[in-house]
């Protein structure tokens, strides 16, 4: 599993996508393109792609957020503006797991 998990991430790289952070359950990537409109292009473009190799063909992939700017430290500690049409007025979703020392 981790063999194919590896391959697959490697062809993401060759195809232009920046890896972000990766786990078994979720891939960030950075398109590097301006507009939401490029970037569902070439995610779709992606995805195709990916698919199309045999062993990646059973695999159920989709892109679930967009994001204008993402600063990224970890899954847990993360803050960005979202890329999403439907959304007028501009908010910044903020993501912090804070972790408390124990004092003895």
């Amino acid at each position: 599993m981790k063999k194919i998990y590896g391959y697959l991430l490697q062809k993401l790289k060759t195809l232009g996508a920046k890896i972000i952070s990766a786990n078994l359950q979720k891939i960030t990537i950075s398109t590097g393109k301006q507009t939401l409109h490029e970037a569902q292009n070439y995610s779709n473009f992606i995805l195709k792609t990916v698919i199309s190799y045999p062993l990646f063909s059973n695999l159920n992939l989709s892109p679930q957020k967009y994001w204008k700017v993402l600063f990224y430290k970890d899954n847990y500690n993360y803050s960005g503006i979202p890329d999403d049409p439907s959304i007028t007025e501009v908010k910044m979703l903020v993501s912090f797991f804070i972790l408390r020392k124990k004092t003895y």
